[in-house]
């Protein structure tokens, strides 16, 4: 097989991607680069290595893009054949989007609920579901009770900080995350980002109302 490099042959070339911090879609620009052309008797294939940058905040992003044969696309507009590239970036531009104020979590439920988040983008899907149970333990621990997780749960039912409806979910979720981590049960994409929809709703409903009342309009004079 043969291979040839070239360093920075796409210094200033520009795409257009979705911006982590921007939370839009920007342009970004290449700083430093490296292309890799690979060939053998049977066929060739070309990949590209990037780090490019937001025009609007500078942060940075890497890219990586292959352009092989099999990646041939036909234009019906143009009528004429076409290489598209397969790209990836990372971080992954699949990650949902993150609670607002969630600078306001504990701190280490904000540790673990990004590593959710950067998990369920990664398609790891037993790694989400242990931190999901992890996040349900932890915020039971935040609010003063030390027993195991089920009379925990129930406890915070008992002192009016959590609902009953709220309460079973949060067994069910529990259940789901040592599902994950003593059985090595994968759940679907889909039934996580339900499970995920459950846990932040309760995660607002216990620690973040107090700071959106603040963005509430008020009759006050």
């Amino acid at each position: 097989m043969k291979t040839t490099e070239s360093i920075n042959c796409d210094d200033g070339a520009e795409f257009k991607v979705r911006c982590l911090a921007c939370q839009n879609d920007t342009r970004h620009h290449v700083m430093l680069s490296l292309s890799r052309r690979s060939e053998d008797e049977d066929r060739w294939w070309i990949e590209n290595y990037q780090i490019i940058q937001c025009r609007g905040c500078e942060s940075p992003t890497f890219r990586y893009e292959r352009i092989d044969p099999d990646s041939e696309q036909y234009d019906e507009v143009k009528g004429e054949s076409y290489l598209a590239s397969k790209e990836v970036l990372y971080p992954s531009r699949n990650t949902r989007p993150e609670l607002e104020k969630t600078v306001f979590l504990p701190f280490p439920i904000q540790i673990i609920y990004r590593e959710v988040l950067r998990a369920l983008a990664a398609n790891t899907p037993v790694l989400a579901a242990i931190g999901l149970g992890t996040i349900i333990e932890a915020a039971c621990k935040g609010l003063g009770e030390a027993a195991r997780p089920r009379p925990m749960i129930n406890s915070l039912v008992t002192k009016g900080k959590l609902r009953a409806e709220e309460a079973e979910i949060l067994h069910s979720l529990y259940d789901a995350r040592n599902a994950s981590a003593h059985e090595t049960r994968a759940f679907k994409k889909e039934e996580l980002l339900h499970a995920l929809t459950m846990v932040e709703h309760i995660l607002t409903t216990i620690y973040l109302l107090p700071h959106h009342r603040d963005d509430l309009p008020s009759g006050a004079d």
